[in-house]
């Protein structure tokens, strides 16, 4: 059965990116911030994808850009099918993501975020192996959200009533799942950048590991 990882991402354009770090150090650094980690998700998710065969690589996008240098451009140079997104809220255009993903044929998909800045080749490889046994699998963030999340085939009910941007994401994904029984894995809490010292603290590890 085929792999697919799916990298969930808004283009990087001023004022409409990570709002709560800007606030702390304003839009052009977020912005800057932003774009490092979405091109460090989306070189890592190809990496693991060009490393296991049969796995897709794809890129759901938010917002449209003209930018000659915009994210598009970079997913699809590292190969990935890039589709813009559709829905009506987060959870319905993460569930449309999973479902084009199995149109191409993919029986075990993981999708993941731009912000954790934690995520490593072995989280992914992980995630991917994990689903040969369980149904999904879940990723979660310090917030109360989630870094990645996969599963075995579209599961809408995982996505439907959540209250999007709250402390209680991942818990009430995970209640869902349970009334489903569904059988499901818990990859390690990371932490997102959504701050100045987050980021600082990213920063600092870089520095020290040079």
């Amino acid at each position: 059965m085929s792999e697919a990882l799916i990298v969930f991402a808004r283009e990087p354009r001023l004022g409409e990116v990570k709002q709560r770090l800007a606030a702390g150090i304003g839009e052009v650094g977020a912005l800057q911030a932003y774009r490092r980690l979405a091109l460090r998700t989306l070189r890592l998710a190809a990496t693991i994808a060009r490393e296991r065969r049969g796995c897709r690589l794809f890129a759901e996008l938010e917002g449209a850009s003209t930018a000659c240098d915009s994210l598009a451009e970079s997913a699809r140079r590292l190969g990935a099918r890039v589709h813009r997104q559709s829905g009506v809220d987060l959870g319905a255009r993460m569930l449309a993501g999973f479902r084009r993903a199995e149109r191409h044929g993919a029986a075990r998909v993981v999708l993941l975020g731009c912000d954790c800045a934690g995520m490593r080749p072995a989280d992914l490889r992980l995630a991917l192996d994990a689903l040969r046994d369980h149904d999904w699998i879940l990723g979660p963030t310090l917030d109360g959200g989630y870094w990645l999340i996969g599963m075995t085939r579209p599961l809408p009910g995982l996505f439907r009533g959540i209250g999007w941007g709250g402390s209680g994401v991942a818990e009430d994904t995970r209640e869902r799942a349970r009334r489903l029984r569904l059988r499901g894995l818990n990859l390690p809490v990371r932490e997102d950048i959504d701050h100045a010292r987050e980021l600082e603290t990213w920063l600092r590890s870089r520095r020290d590991a040079a």
